[in-house]
């Protein structure tokens, strides 16, 4: 029954395939008869255009299949196997986000074909829309999937983990508190080494959806350093504990478009000192308070691709201790070369509460160094404080200010199963300093420093 099957199955194909190439020896005679008119004026003979590009498809002569190709698809000699020719000059030239419309366009002439999904799979993959190459994926042939080492789809995907230390490079500031004769009072705060770590797991719902689910955690002790009527005050250090928690939703569409909603929850823990006057003792009086406060941020991204770009808007709301933020931008992706192997972002966001307004600028540029190393470099310009990034799984939650930060990322691919990552970040800060010239006067000063972050990554892909 099997053999029949099969035997019923291949001549059927033969069948669909006979009668497919008749229709179009009858539509070729019809044209050269002048029966049906050609598109354009200038469209030449099509017996003549499908011999040129099947002879240059032999010849791998890509560029100039890819111009004769396009010249016979705009004046309407347009079909299977004309798109697939170009996709695929466009493919080996290693232009993938290029080929994906001629592969979709071949797969809506003729959808009984496999061949196109397949071609179309990998210019999704190597042209970095990986989550629109999952679905797909779910469409591809078992045999083709065996073919080309591609697993049965697992509800865990990823796991992922990250950490490393903080440290401020504010020496002189610890040097600069002063008990000059001219303050009563003068406090200021500096930071100690940060301890950062996270862990998160995605999972894949569905062919289309994939839902990542994370825990965070920051400690950092805080030096406040006082002095009062010129002596000074012992040093206070009050560790500051934040737990986080981050979850998203990548939800590929149709008409290549990527939705991500994302959810960011802190907790804070960290003790206070706060003083008053004992006129009994002539001097200052301290109490520890230990406070605990919770924030959240809530974002969405839409993400359409468009051959060699992307275009990206992104939203978000943030209820922090002391505002509410708002959080609204456009982001430009470019891929020059028509697949990963470089790109570019430009990011502008507008961010606001009911203290401030600011603009935001991010540019980022990731390249492949090797096949199994590649870099990025970002540089982001604007006030930080309560800023997301990333789709939110970034807070800046400090309460200095940061006027600036740079990002490098070395990412290594050290087996197709177990990808690292080494990033630096530099950020500049400012340090406020509280002075007290008399009981009603006082001044602030501000003071540049920069911090450094060291983060190493982890990704286990399943």
């Amino acid at each position: 029954m099997k053999k029949t099957m099969i035997l019923f199955k291949i001549l059927k194909s033969a069948k669909q395939k006979s009668i497919g190439l008749l229709i179009r020896c009858f539509i070729v005679l019809l044209l050269l008869s002048g029966h049906l008119p050609m598109q354009g004026q200038n469209a030449g003979n099509p017996l003549k255009t499908d011999s040129l590009t099947l002879e240059l498809y032999h010849a791998q002569d890509w560029e100039a299949l890819i111009d004769a190709g396009k010249a016979a698809i705009k004046s309407g000699f347009d079909y299977y196997y004309m798109q697939m020719r170009v996709g695929i000059a466009y493919y080996e030239l290693g232009k993938y986000r290029q080929s994906i419309p001629y592969f979709e366009e071949a797969i809506r002439l003729n959808p009984l074909e496999k061949v196109p999904v397949e071609y179309l799979y990998f210019a999704y993959l190597m042209g970095g829309q990986p989550y629109h190459a999952r679905i797909i994926e779910s469409k591809m042939s078992r045999e083709a999937l065996d073919r080309n080492k591609i697993g049965k789809p697992k509800l865990v995907e990823e796991v992922y983990m990250e950490g490393g230390p903080g440290f401020a490079g504010n020496q002189n500031l610890k040097q600069k508190h002063k008990h000059a004769h001219d303050t009563i009072y003068n406090s200021s705060y500096y930071y100690k080494n940060l301890y950062y770590a996270h862990v998160g797991v995605q999972l894949r719902l569905s062919p289309a959806i994939s839902l990542y689910q994370g825990y965070g955690y920051v400690e950092v002790p805080i030096v406040e350093k006082t002095s009062y009527m010129h002596k000074p005050v012992e040093d206070f250090e009050m560790p500051a504990r934040q737990h986080e928690y981050y979850g998203n939703l990548k939800i590929a569409l149709p008409g290549n478009i990527l939705v991500i909603p994302a959810f960011h929850y802190l907790w804070l823990d960290y003790g206070l000192r706060v003083d008053r006057y004992e006129a009994e003792i002539n001097n200052l009086v301290f109490d520890t308070l230990y406070e605990h406060e919770q924030s959240y941020l809530a974002a969405l991204s839409v993400r359409k691709d468009i051959s060699l770009f992307a275009f990206e808007l992104s939203a978000s709301y943030g209820d922090f201790p002391h505002s509410r933020q708002q959080q609204g931008g456009m982001a430009v992706y470019t891929y020059p070369l028509g697949n990963a192997k470089l790109y570019t972002r430009s990011e502008l966001n507008f961010v606001w509460n009911d203290r401030s307004e600011r603009w935001i600028f991010d540019q980022q540029v990731g390249f492949a160094v090797s096949k199994k190393l590649w870099m990025e470099a970002e540089f982001t310009l604007g006030d930080l404080r309560d800023y997301a990034e990333k789709n939110a799984f970034v807070i800046y939650n400090s309460p200095e200010k940061i006027n600036h930060k740079l990002e490098t990322t070395l990412f290594i691919e050290a087996s197709p199963h177990l990808e690292l990552s080494l990033k630096y970040r530099y950020m500049q800060r400012e340090n406020q300093y509280l002075n007290y010239t008399s009981f009603e006067d006082f001044t602030f000063e501000y003071s540049k420093y920069p911090f450094h972050t060291l983060i190493g990554g982890i990704k286990w892909k399943f």
